[in-house]
């Protein structure tokens, strides 16, 4: 019996014990218990941003606007990897931008994927203001000036033959003129004929002569020398000697000096629509026989849709412009003698860079009697007065306008010295 009754009892005590232990006074023995949690543990806000633990995606980080970059529920504030591209933060090259691969093209240590200030191809210009983005080029050299650098252009001179078949693609040589027919053109040889003398020492670079025979002494070879028996003073070499400044002469002091071979390249065009407009022997206007011509010929009195014109462009390839002055060229017509009648219907331009500066029509034109000419005397030089400083003259024909249907070109001048009289031949 005393056993049954120290059992009771400590029941009793056991049962005490853990109405104690409850707090609300429920006892589940055995049991799921069913107590709440306090209004403080369910309101609780750790880093008082006014949004509670429960509900933060970034309890112990202040973070008001919940950002969430990579969506993982985990807020950026504390986000050891906030874009989510398996980059910790401190060593992600673009924290807030996902880019797995690190790609940084320019290594300036920002990820191209936020680099605001990209350079693909790492040549130290920035591609919103580089000719070449893909292609480094520092220099950013733009040979032909069409805005697309030399390192990815196609036709790097210009002169609409493609780099892969121009015989010279860094000089404009449309015509592709070749005068020892070897692969080089003409516009890159430093020996344009192939004879064994370098240019800049061959006193006729345009016609092969090794042997450099020079009867007269004028430095003009014989080869192209129209007078190989007369000294004619010499000008040092550069194909023609004193018949070249002669040829561009309106007076004894020599002030206009032609454009010739080998500092000169020719270039034409005519309408589109105009069938029997041409231009033939374009590169007797640029060489160093100047009893040599191109020939413009356009129909007369015949005006069509798109104009019935014809061009001819002569640059120089020299690194220095020509001052501004007169510019011309030394013009003869097939079928009767220059003069201020005839010339109507011709305009005559410079241009700088490819780009028209300067023009003048038939009314500002001078036509200038020529001395010192070596064969005939149906030559004239017609010129204007330009401001401004130009590398290449052209002279256009149009058939609309003019009563010349045919225009001899010997040679393009531009003047160098000081006009100090003129001659102007009168209708």
């Amino acid at each position: 019996m005393k056993r049954n009754q120290v059992i009771a009892f400590l029941l009793l005590l056991l049962t005490i014990a853990l109405v104690g232990c409850s707090g609300d006074g429920n006892v589940d023995i055995g049991g799921d218990s069913q107590s709440s949690q306090t209004p403080e543990t369910t309101t609780q806000n750790s880093d008082q941003d006014s949004v509670i633990d429960a509900n933060d995606n970034c309890p112990l980080v202040a973070n008001e606007d919940q950002s969430d970059l990579d969506n993982d529920g985990i807020g950026n504030a504390c986000a050891n990897d906030v874009d989510g591209d398996d980059f910790a933060n401190g060593q992600d090259n673009c924290t807030f931008t996902s880019n797995s691969g690190q790609t940084d093209v320019d290594d300036d240590g920002i990820g191209a994927a936020c680099d605001t200030n990209n350079d693909g191809d790492a040549d130290g210009v920035d591609d919103g203001i580089d000719n070449c983005p893909a292609v480094a080029n520092p220099l950013q050299t733009d040979t032909d000036h069409n805005g697309v650098g030399d390192a990815c252009d196609d036709d790097t001179d210009g002169d609409g033959v493609e780099d892969d078949v121009d015989n010279c693609p860094v000089a404009a040589n449309n015509e592709q003129a070749n005068s020892d027919d070897d692969s080089v053109g003409d516009m890159c040889q430093g020996d344009t004929d192939n004879d064994g003398v370098a240019n800049a020492d061959d006193n006729c670079p345009a016609i092969r002569n090794p042997d450099q025979t020079d009867t007269d002494g004028d430095d003009t070879g014989d080869a192209c020398d129209t007078t190989p028996g007369t000294d004619n003073g010499g000008s040092g070499g550069n194909g023609g000697g004193n018949a070249n400044v002669a040829s561009c002469s309106v007076h004894p002091s020599t002030p206009f000096t032609p454009i010739i071979d080998p500092n000169a390249t020719v270039m034409t065009q005519t309408s589109a629509t105009c069938l029997l407009c041409g231009v033939t022997n374009t590169r007797a206007a640029i060489d160093s026989n100047l009893d040599n011509a191109a020939n413009i010929s356009v129909p007369v009195g015949l005006p069509l849709l798109g104009g019935s014109d014809a061009s001819l462009t002569i640059s120089s390839t020299l690194a220095d412009d020509f001052d501004a002055g007169q510019a011309g060229l030394v013009l003869s017509s097939p079928d009767s003698l220059l003069n201020l009648e005839l010339i109507e219907g011709i305009t005559i331009g410079v241009l700088r860079d490819g780009v028209l500066v300067d023009e003048a029509t038939s009314s500002n034109l001078l036509v200038l009697d020529l001395v010192g000419l070596l064969s005939s005397d149906d030559r004239r030089l017609v010129a204007f007065e330009t401001d401004e400083t130009y590398d290449a003259i052209r002279i256009s024909l149009n058939g609309a306008a003019s009563v010349l249907s045919s225009l001899d070109v010997y040679a393009g001048c531009a003047q160098t010295g000081t006009l100090d009289t003129v001659t102007a031949t009168q209708p």
